[in-house]
């Protein structure tokens, strides 16, 4: 067996060693399956009306977790709903992560005032709060799900960018990366074809954390009616039931539960692939 390959099963050993990563992984399974099915179990729109306003949960079996104010089946937005999120949350991560890996790389590479340029530009990002960046953002494209993609990815590459350029710098003082300029490679290859295999472990671990953010991102600018119009989101479920906390107080908690059950499934399944992923533990093992 290769190296790569037993570096893969111990990777694999460990996260089924992980209880709580197992049942994150799980919990994602579940969202995915969700969104996969909702064209299947819910075919019709789930923005349009199907039933009388405020039926609650287990009320009837044709809508087993109820209706909002305007009839709108719950169940059919929590999964459609789950397909807009996961989208968006896994699209916008890997776009800051694809950033990230260009901005920290040719920053710890190349070094001196190319480095000092590119975390100026860093820094700057990071001085504007991300969802004020992200809500700014949205605000001037208009909302839609490339908008929200675009504005999510740009309010947080930046910290892709600093752990890709930690990551560079200590490994471009190693023999390997001599070696490489010392038979004339070029820096495009010595940058992403040998460095960044080696750096990518804790990208990966912080490429599900981003994707979690992402969708806590998008769901705040849908709660706030700066998502898209046209397609049903967890957010925005929750902005047309806050007038109704009081009396059908499930109309906001039955999306709130999706996105805080989704939230944490990939949270704790990034942070068992970052011990995972953890040289020390892969050189123990």
């Amino acid at each position: 067996m290769t190296v790569a390959g037993e570096r893969e099963r111990g990777v694999w050993r460990a996260l089924r060693a992980d209880r709580m990563a197992m049942a994150g992984l799980a919990i994602i399974a579940i969202v995915v399956a969700m969104a996969l099915a909702a064209p299947l179990l819910f075919p019709l729109d789930p923005l349009d009306s199907v039933g009388r306003p405020l039926i609650a949960p287990f009320e009837t079996w044709r809508h087993p977790l109820g209706t909002d104010r305007l009839g709108r089946d719950l169940a059919a937005g929590v999964f459609h709903g789950a397909q807009v999120s996961l989208a968006i949350g896994a699209l916008a991560a890997l776009l800051a992560v694809g950033i990230g890996v260009l901005a920290g790389a040719t920053a710890g590479y190349y070094r001196g005032w190319i480095d000092e340029a590119l975390m100026r530009v860093v820094e700057a990002f990071q001085t504007v709060p991300s969802f004020v960046l992200a809500l700014a953002l949205v605000a001037v494209l208009g909302p839609s799900i490339s908008s929200s993609i675009i504005a999510v990815a740009l309010s947080t590459w930046t910290q892709s960018a600093r752990l890709v350029r930690a990551e560079y710098l200590s490994l471009g003082q190693r023999d390997f990366v001599r070696a490489c300029r010392a038979l004339g490679m070029r820096d495009g290859a010595i940058m992403f074809r040998h460095i960044l295999p080696n750096a990518l472990p804790p990208v990966i671990a912080l490429a599900t954390l981003t994707m979690a953010i992402a969708i806590l991102v998008e769901s705040a600018l849908a709660f706030l009616g700066l998502g898209d119009p046209n397609r049903v989101s967890w957010g925005a479920m929750i902005g047309s039931g806050r007038a109704l906390l009081r009396t059908a107080w499930y109309v906001s908690a039955v999306p709130g539960v999706a996105i805080a059950l989704t939230v944490l499934g990939i949270t704790m399944f990034g942070e068992g692939l970052n011990a995972a992923l953890d040289p020390r533990r892969m050189r123990r093992s």
